[in-house]
C-alpha cells in the first residue's frame, strides 16, 4: 500500500503468499489475502516505526486477561486456572517474573518488573513478529499467551481455547 517492495525473508512465507495472489480473479479481494496483509503491515507500518507500532501491544503487561479470574463461579475460577496457571507459570519461568491474580475485573498493578519484562520482550521483536502480535494480543486480551505462541511454547489451538475459555 505504501508502494514498498513486497519483499519477505522466508521461503515459506513467500510462498504463502503467492499461493494468495494466485488465488485471485479479475478482482482482487485484500480480505482473502491475509498473509500478504500482515507482510505488508511489517513492511510499511512495524518496520519503518518498530517502536511506535509495539508500544500499544506492550501496554497489555498491565493488565494481562490471564491474571483476571472470574469472582462469582467457583467451577468457571478452576477452569481458568487450569487452563490459564500453566501460560503465566511458562511466563514466570521464562522472564523470571511474577504475576498477581485477582478475581473480578477490577485493575490489578503487576509488579513493575514483570511489566518492564514483558513490553521488553516486545519491544525486541522484529517487525514481522509484532505485526503478528498485535491481532493475536488485541483478540486475546492476553499479551503473554501471544508472546507464548511467538516463543512456540504452546501450541496455538491450545492457547486459543484458553483464551476464549470465558466465550
Amino acid at each position: 500500500p505504501a508502494r514498498n517492495i513486497l519483499l519477505v525473508q522466508q521461503a515459506e512465507l513467500a510462498a504463502t503468499i503467492a499461493a494468495e495472489w494466485d488465488a485471485q480473479g479479475e478482482e482482487i479481494d485484500p480480505a482473502s489475502m491475509p498473509m500478504t496483509g500482515l507482510a505488508n503491515a511489517a513492511i510499511d507500518i512495524a518496520g519503518p516505526k518498530p517502536a511506535e507500532f509495539a508500544a500499544p501491544i506492550a501496554e497489555y503487561a498491565v493488565s494481562d486477561l490471564l491474571c483476571y479470574r472470574d469472582a462469582r463461579d467457583p467451577i468457571l475460577q478452576a477452569e481458568q486456572a487450569a487452563a490459564w496457571n500453566p501460560i503465566l507459570n511458562w511466563a514466570e519461568q521464562h522472564y523470571g517474573i511474577e504475576f498477581v491474580i485477582t478475581k473480578g475485573v477490577l485493575p490489578v498493578d503487576q509488579p513493575p518488573a514483570t511489566i518492564a519484562a514483558l513490553q521488553a520482550d516486545v519491544m525486541r521483536l522484529s517487525p514481522n513478529q509484532l505485526v503478528a502480535l498485535a491481532p493475536l494480543t488485541t483478540i486475546s486480551g492476553s499479551l503473554v499467551s501471544a508472546l507464548a505462541i511467538i516463543h512456540q511454547a504452546f501450541e496455538g489451538d491450545s492457547l486459543w481455547n484458553a483464551v476464549a475459555l470465558d466465550d
